[in-house]
């Protein structure tokens, strides 16, 4: 798929009718299809995103694709995040994307989405990925992790009383994705 072109990694594969293999990621796809799901609308969103490697790749240009504004992003691999802002602009040459300038930069920019595409929060880790805006009325949280209370991120959205979406519903989002892939509807 498109994703798998641009960042490489592949979290299925199927054997080619010919012999060899075919790969795809569907952590973008199952991101945004679950994020719909839960009633976000992603069309003009101007995301704050945490973390550029595998994961945080696919769903950064899933979301390009879905209509998002633009994509700030935030990654301690300032190489990672250079490529894949680069992978993107080369698929997407109109798309607003670009490393993430800290602070209040954030309000004025006027982030809405903040997600977390990057290992803070993982296995019941405690934490927030960075600096994030205030929440507000039109601010939606997405959330790659799953634990069984919620992480901080996902904790902080639910006190906000703004909409969120977390990595139990990016993976509902992707059976449909993964069937389609692996019954060759695709």
């Amino acid at each position: 798929g498109p994703a798998a072109k641009c960042v490489g990694a592949v979290n299925a594969l199927r054997r080619k009718p010919g012999g060899g293999w075919h790969g795809d990621l569907f952590d973008g796809a199952g991101f945004v299809s679950g994020a719909r799901q839960r009633g976000i609308e992603l069309g003009g969103r101007r995301v704050l995103q945490f973390g550029a490697g595998g994961a945080g790749s696919a769903i950064a240009y899933e979301l390009a694709s879905a209509g998002v504004e633009s994509i700030r992003l935030v990654d301690p691999n300032a190489e990672k995040v250079q490529k894949l802002c680069t992978a993107i602009k080369n698929y997407l040459p109109n798309f607003d994307i670009t490393p993430a300038r800290h602070g209040s930069s954030f309000e004025q920019e006027n982030i809405n989405m903040v997600i977390n595409s990057s290992t803070v929060g993982m296995g019941g880790a405690k934490g927030i990925p960075g600096d994030i805006p205030t929440m507000h009325a039109e601010m939606v949280v997405g959330e790659v992790n799953v634990t069984e209370h919620g992480t901080d991120l996902i904790r902080l959205a639910i006190g906000a009383g703004v909409k969120w979406a977390d990595g139990a519903h990016m993976h509902a989002g992707q059976i449909d994705e993964i069937l389609a892939f692996f019954f060759n509807r695709v």
